[in-house]
């Protein structure tokens, strides 16, 4: 488990580990220099529970130090990155696994998830594919769910076969919240997965995450996009992902990302619209601000534009990595 900052929530997540039906043999976490109560709730854990070990950086390093740090400690043969301010159902690791377990050759387990508040309480599921009951599957099945749902391995649902992750070279950082995406899809697509169609695992959608972070950052995601495509067509990865799918997933998240910043464009002309009515009353701040939406409207079609023009780069980026390769 990674920690930083999360004083808050990290107790209910401990608690929700440590109550598992079947137990982990270590609970390591990272904590990247804190400057808020998590060593203190954590060391509780710490008296209470010897499987339970606090390791502290003496500075921030980041997202992707603290999960190398943590990897580089464990000792099991399965793997799971916890987050600190997510739960998981106690049926979690019993349920994975024994279906891993059950067939030696997959290279991970995922499952479904549901979304909870900042309070903690249940809003929603999320169904990440269209089968029936906890399953393997193949690496060619794995693809063909992959072209229905490109997020079909949720990464807070994930457990991997430590001899797997090893294989793969862990989570490239320059993918930033994609390393974990790319890292589940290398492996399933090269030693096939385990599925259980179950919501084992509570995501708190809170906006302040490190995956939401990364997304808003339009301009770095493209470049993202950009750094996934050449390791999919590296030498050490093109074996696991078919041209097609690269060409695939590409477009598609390219769209994800274009959507999101239109969306919050929307988002924040509308609100600055409902402002303007509420100055409505005073002639000279309703002229001033009727003029600045104006502009912001014409602000925010310019960007529109940009945007489509870094996806035009993007398939351009694709092209001439097809032809190096």
């Amino acid at each position: 488990m990674s920690s930083y900052n999360y004083g808050s929530y990290i107790g209910d997540a401990l608690d929700a580990i440590l109550s598992q039906s079947f137990r982990p043999y270590e609970v390591i976490i990272v904590d990247d220099a804190s400057t808020d109560n998590s060593a203190e709730v954590i060391n509780e854990f710490v008296r209470r529970d010897p499987i339970v070990k606090l390791v502290r950086n003496e500075r921030n390093m980041g997202v992707h130090f603290v999960t190398e740090r943590g990897i580089s400690l464990a000792t099991g043969d399965y793997i799971y990155g916890a987050a600190a301010d997510d739960r998981i159902l106690p049926t979690f690791f019993e349920k994975s696994i024994d279906l891993l377990e059950q067939y030696p050759q997959a290279g991970l387990c995922s499952s479904d998830m549901a979304y909870i508040d900042v309070q903690g309480n249940r809003t929603g599921e999320y169904r990440a594919a269209d089968i029936a009951q906890a399953s393997f599957l193949s690496p060619s099945e794995v693809l063909a769910e992959l072209y229905k749902n490109p997020n079909y391995i949720i990464g807070g649902t994930t457990i991997f076969r430590r001899s797997a992750l090893d294989e793969a070279g862990g989570f490239p950082p320059q993918l930033l919240s994609l390393c974990d995406w790319f890292t589940e899809r290398a492996i399933a697509l090269k030693h096939g997965a385990c599925y259980i169609p179950e919501a084992l695992f509570l995501w708190r959608r809170t906006n302040e995450n490190y995956s939401d972070a990364c997304f808003r950052d339009t301009e770095r995601m493209f470049e993202v996009i950009g750094h996934t495509v050449e390791l999919m067509r590296s030498p050490r990865y093109r074996e696991n992902f078919p041209p097609e799918f690269v060409q695939f997933w590409s477009e598609w998240f390219g769209e994800q990302v274009i959507d999101a910043k239109w969306v919050r464009l929307v988002q924040h002309r509308n609100a600055f619209l409902e402002e303007l009515g509420r100055c409505a009353n005073s002639s000279s701040w309703g002229e001033r601000l009727f003029r600045r939406a104006l502009r912001f409207t014409g602000h925010a079609e310019l960007l529109f534009c940009r945007l489509y023009l870094k996806r035009l780069r993007l398939r351009s980026i694709l092209r001439e990595i097809e032809r190096t390769n």
